[in-house]
């Protein structure tokens, strides 16, 4: 079993999240704090042409992530019935550095 992984939560993302009804509020904290454990579950899928960042389903929403070292940077999370989520990311991508 590997340890625990730092979280690093965007102030949106939270902001995002702590609006949400309390059953979806804690179906995504709880995905979140799953991924500190296992940053690749088995529903995580690359983002095509964003190689480093993954992207997961928790019920009505996608969460949109990577993991550098000993962190899972939490960029976005958002509806995943529409465009959102990915217009969003777009916006945050243009303006995100790290070292890869």
């Amino acid at each position: 079993m590997s340890p625990n992984l730092l979280l690093d939560v965007e102030v949106d993302v939270d902001a995002y999240i702590e609006s949400q009804p309390p059953k979806q509020k804690a179906q995504i904290w709880g995905k979140i704090f799953r991924l500190r454990i296992n940053p690749r579950p088995n529903d995580a899928e690359e983002m095509r042409g964003y190689k480093p960042f993954l992207r997961v389903t928790i019920g009505q929403h996608r969460i949109i992530y990577l993991v550098i070292e000993n962190i899972v940077k939490i960029v976005v999370v958002a509806s995943r019935n529409d465009d959102d989520a990915y217009k969003i990311f777009e916006r945050k991508v243009k303006n995100f550095s790290f070292a890869a």
